[in-house]
């Protein structure tokens, strides 16, 4: 009788084992399809942002391609004529240090109308996007810039700021055509 109760014993203790042992390797499983989803789905982002790096890359090509503006002629023609003097811009950063989204337009100032193209304004910023460098297109400097609404001084042809911590930092500049040396 001794060893029938020991073997139900044994037996319950069998039972109680695999019920854990299933349970165990049952979230381990649900744990695997887990980590397998979320590999997938890094993966999936990791190849949507090289793929956008590839069509970034594209762009800044295309960009570079055209180093030179059509403001810069070999000789005087009308579209050289037709260009303003001075001209206004405005460069807002969105979001404060780290982010480089940025909003440009570039402005006639004796007439309405904004001015098209990516030759008017330069700008770049530092590699921890803390500090934003403004400057004129080709052909033409800087002769005032206001940083906030501030006038500031500025050096060369590059007006440069801190970027604070706000939803946008503004730079406005005006740009003078430089004096050709004939």
């Amino acid at each position: 009788m001794l060893n029938t109760k020991n073997l139900k014993i044994a037996l319950h203790i069998l039972v109680i084992i695999i019920l854990i042992l299933s349970f165990v390797l049952i979230e381990k499983n649900k744990q695997l399809k887990l980590l397998e989803k979320i590999n997938n789905a890094s993966t999936r982002l990791s190849n949507d942002i090289l793929e956008m790096n590839e069509l970034d890359l594209k762009l800044l090509e295309v960009k570079n391609l055209d180093t030179t503006s059509p403001i810069v002629p070999k000789e005087k023609n009308e579209e050289e004529k037709t260009m303003p003097e001075k001209y206004g811009a405005e460069i807002i950063q969105i979001g404060g240090p780290g982010s480089h989204y940025i909003s440009k337009k570039a402005y006639k100032l004796d007439e309405h109308g904004y001015l098209m193209g990516p030759y008017w304004i330069d700008y770049s910023f530092n590699n921890t996007y803390d500090l934003l460098h403004v400057a004129c297109g080709y052909g033409y400097k800087i002769t005032k810039c206001h940083i906030d609404g501030e006038e500031t001084t500025f050096y060369g042809n590059e007006c440069s700021m801190e970027i604070k911590y706000q939803i946008q930092n503004k730079i406005n500049i005006v740009c003078e055509k430089e004096i050709e040396d004939n």
